[in-house]
């Protein structure tokens, strides 16, 4: 059993992984606008209802989207196919897609780490548990929205992972460059920039001759992100009333409000678990800094680090950064305490590029994470499924430092550290599970009495109401039909089950 551990433990962690993800995603069902684009009848009209329609009429739906809404058309190319199929299809393949992240994470770690295989794994796939409900509910358990914000990382870091190799996969470093340049503003740019910083790399610090292929790649990468942000359709979205209103003002009146929306957004409570882990581990790093440099200097930088890092470990329910502007209304002092937090968060990315100086591969995946944030300072909102790339990233991070912070301690020291962080992730993954668990039976019923109702209309019955049975656990699910301002979801879900649009909903 030991021998059959060492030589297949990783593999065994992996399958593991996989399998909890996929349980938790039978309890995942279709939010908001999914039964929209599960229909093809989101935002344009293609006169379709259901979803037995011919495959063919995806791409029809998607050129209009395109043309008449926006570019994102990549990852609803997934959603509308894998949903046409079958609610199961589109959790199988999201399982996949986020084991495959996972495991692009630690083939990316694995040569960078002096820790065994089995707890790098372990440590790896423990960063999932760190991911808390209100980033996953409007991200990754939202179909709409992972297909954007989540999937495009598969591709991302693989691409990473090959460049990284001494031999180049031409093919697949081009697939893995298209899937990730034209799927989502913030990925895209995050692509393109990963591909500048190894060029500037190679070319300034490394003093090597630049690879054609990189040149190739990059050149790929900028077509496919040009791809979807010159869309026709963007200009349809950038029409409506949030989105012009915010681009008729000036761009000081623009940063005035992006800068602490982004700050915030970054910062928010609701991801403090995450948050806490990697203000520990930039504190650690500015000690070791403070160690290796010797610089004054990083005597601000190091207390500045530690003072968020305590105040947030400490003042239950606020993070730092999230605190003090809740105290006064006054534009002046929330101006000046705005700009001590640019200064302290610029801190905190020093801290991290001085700590990883050595380390090429760190500091340029760190700042391309970083260029998926700076994306958002054009941008009308912050929504906190916006911290996705940029939290991937930072599980490399958080992972690399802990393996230094450990490499000196015995074994048995390591192991319950471990045990310990994989403990604190599977107590938030149970609870999320469950709370999803405890809502399907009611997704259950729901799914079965709109079906009958259908068939039963079908047939010729004349039925003017149904009933729609609210959720118990609004938490864990995404936006319904029953809550104030969302009522026009009720439109998509009758055309997802071809029920006729005047049919009443009761909801209980």
């Amino acid at each position: 059993m030991k021998d059959f551990l060492k030589k297949h433990g990783v593999l065994l962690i992996f399958v593991i992984f996989f399998l909890l993800v996929l349980l938790e995603h039978q309890f995942i069902y279709m939010y908001h606008d999914d039964y929209g684009y599960a229909t093809l009848s989101y935002a344009v009209d293609i006169n379709n209802v259901g979803i037995n329609y011919p495959f063919s009429l995806i791409f029809t739906f998607l050129y209009k989207h395109y043309m008449l809404w926006g570019g994102r058309v990549l990852g609803y190319f997934y959603e509308c196919s894998l949903l046409k199929m079958g609610l199961f299809y589109y959790r199988l393949a999201q399982s996949l897609v986020i084991t495959g992240i996972f495991y692009f994470i630690y083939k990316i770690l694995k040569s960078k780490v002096n820790m065994k295989d089995n707890i790098l794994a372990l440590l790896v796939v423990s960063m999932y548990g760190f991911l808390e409900i209100m980033l996953l509910r409007n991200s990754v358990f939202w179909i709409s929205a992972s297909v954007h914000y989540l999937w495009p990382l598969l591709p991302f870091f693989g691409l990473v992972y090959l460049l990284n190799k001494d031999k180049f996969n031409l093919p697949l470093m081009i697939i893995c460059t298209i899937l990730t340049a034209c799927s989502h503003e913030q990925v895209g740019f995050m692509c393109t920039s990963y591909l500048v910083l190894t060029i500037i790399d190679d070319k300034w610090f490394k003093k090597r001759k630049i690879a054609k292929e990189k040149w190739l790649l990059l050149i790929i990468s900028i077509i496919g992100f040009g791809f979807m942000m010159l869309a026709p359709g963007n200009k349809v979205r950038l029409a409506s009333p949030t989105s012009n209103n915010f681009e008729n003002i000036s761009l000081f009146a623009k940063l005035r409000y992006t800068i602490p929306a982004l700050i915030n957004g970054v910062f928010e409570v609701t991801s403090s678990m995450f948050l806490n882990l990697l203000l520990v581990v930039i504190s650690y790093m500015s000690i070791k800094n403070l160690k290796k440099y010797h610089n004054k200097l990083l005597y601000i930088v190091c207390l500045s680090n530690l003072f968020i890092t305590i105040f947030s470990l400490t003042k239950n329910g606020f993070l730092y950064f999230n605190y003090f502007q809740s105290f006064t209304d006054n534009k002046f002092l929330l101006l000046l305490i705005y700009l001590v937090y640019g200064l302290q968060i610029f801190l905190m990315i020093i801290t991290v590029i001085l700590y990883y100086l050595e380390n090429h591969l760190m500091v340029k995946l760190f700042l391309a994470g970083l260029s998926s944030l700076a994306v958002m300072i054009v941008a009308p909102y912050f929504p906190s499924r916006s911290n996705l790339p940029f939290y991937f990233i930072c599980f490399l991070v958080i992972i690399l430092t802990i393996n230094d912070m450990v490499v000196n301690l015995d074994k048995k020291t390591v192991n319950l550290i471990v045990l310990a962080i994989l403990g604190i992730s599977m107590l938030n993954y149970g609870t999320i599970t469950y709370g999803y668990y405890k809502n399907s039976a009611v997704q259950k019923e729901n799914d079965k009495v709109l079906k009958d109702a259908s068939q039963k209309i079908k047939a010729g019955e004349k039925i003017e109401s149904v009933v729609y049975k609210k959720l118990p656990y609004i938490l864990y699910s995404g936006d319904q039909p029953y809550i104030e301002g969302f009522d026009y979801i009720e439109a998509w879900i009758k055309n997802y089950y071809e029920l006729p649009k005047d049919i009443k909903f009761i909801y209980n």
